[in-house]
Parts: structure tokens; C-alpha cells; sequence
């Protein structure tokens, strides 16, 4: 809650502060854990929780790209409907708790002919899983970007190889940004400088 009079210029400082976050171009599925585990401080004596970062890095990316799809997961999962210009913080205030993580269930439910999907979860190597890797969901041809807020990486686990076009980043920070749009110039053989 801020102190009357202060919505409209924080609201303000938010959008202009979005400037910098790269435009996707195509369709993208962004998924934003929200289980109990990500409900952790980021830093001792922070009142900010991994969640809210997570929220936050989602939220930007969706509203900066047309074509996006943002879901929140949990035990279930569910789309946040938003506006071009829509306010950020009115986005983030729509972000709930849902229980223990299924990104699998979620990518199977919600992929529909996306460009590229971006999971950001707290589980190591970016599993977030009850049953199948999440990434198992979307089509081996289609990107899956994968942040684990929680700054760890585990190897693939027994019984999982590593996939082309599949990318698990331990910790989230504003240079995450330009991750998705360096890695599939790359990919298109486009020089980034």
C-alpha cells in the first residue's frame, strides 16, 4: 500500500523503468512458479521473496512482448489476463500462492504453437516437476528457457539428457533481459553487436 496520491507516479516509474526489457518478437509462454517453497526471502531482512522476483521478471517480459501468455503455476495453474499498457504493479498485484510446484502439468496444459516458453521456478535444474521434466511438454523444435531463482544447478537427473534448445540459468537478475534474444540470435547466426 502506498501513501495516497503516490499510485499514479510509482505506477509511472514502473513503465518507464520496462524501457530497457528486450520486445520478444513471435508467441511466448511464460510461466511463473508460485508453490509455497518460493515464498523465501531473497536476502536476510528483505521483505521481497523469491516469488516476488520471479513475478516481477515475468510480468515485464509479458508486457513488453505482444503474443505473450503469462501463467502462474502451482498444484494448479492459470493465466493472467493483462492489456497492452497495462500497469506493472496492477499485473503483479493479480499473483497468488498455489501450492506445491507442477510446471509439467502447467507447459502440457497451456503450450499452444508458442515460439519459445520461459519457466522460472526455485527447483534445481529448473525441474519444478511432479512426474515429467516441464520442458518434456513443449515441442523438442521450441526453446524452453528455464531460471532457477535459487542460484543453484544440479546435473541433469539419471534418466535425463540434455536437449538442444533446452537452457537452465541458476539465479535471476535485470540481465536476464537479453538472455532469450542473444542466445536465439545465435541461433539464427545474427551478430548481437
Amino acid at each position: 500500500m502506498t501513501a495516497p496520491g503516490w499510485d499514479g507516479p510509482l505506477e509511472a516509474a514502473a513503465d518507464t523503468a520496462l524501457a530497457p526489457v528486450p520486445v520478444l518478437t513471435g508467441r511466448t509462454l511464460i510461466l511463473i512458479d508460485r508453490s509455497a517453497s518460493m515464498f523465501t526471502q531473497i536476502a536476510r531482512g528483505s521483505a521481497a521473496t523469491v516469488a516476488d522476483q520471479a513475478a516481477v521478471f515475468g510480468a515485464c517480459l509479458a508486457l513488453r512482448s505482444a503474443g505473450t501468455t503469462l501463467v502462474q503455476f502451482g498444484t494448479g495453474h492459470g493465466p493472467l489476463l493483462f492489456s497492452p499498457g497495462q500497469g506493472l504493479t496492477e499485473l503483479l498485484g493479480r499473483f497468488g500462492k498455489m501450492g506445491d510446484g507442477n510446471a509439467a502439468a502447467a507447459v502440457g496444459a497451456c503450450f499452444d504453437r508458442h515460439d519459445r516458453v520461459v519457466i522460472v521456478t526455485d527447483e534445481p535444474h529448473g525441474s519444478a516437476w511432479q512426474g515429467e521434466h516441464p520442458a518434456a511438454a513443449a515441442p523438442a523444435d521450441v526453446p524452453v528457457y528455464i531460471w532457477n531463482v535459487a542460484g543453484t544447478l544440479q546435473p541433469a537427473a539419471p534418466g535425463h539428457a540434455v536437449v538442444q534448445d533446452r537452457y537452465v540459468f541458476a539465479g535471476l537478475s535485470d540481465a536476464a533481459f537479453a538472455v532469450i534474444p542473444l542466445i536465439e540470435a545465435a541461433s539464427r547466426d545474427v551478430w548481437p553487436f
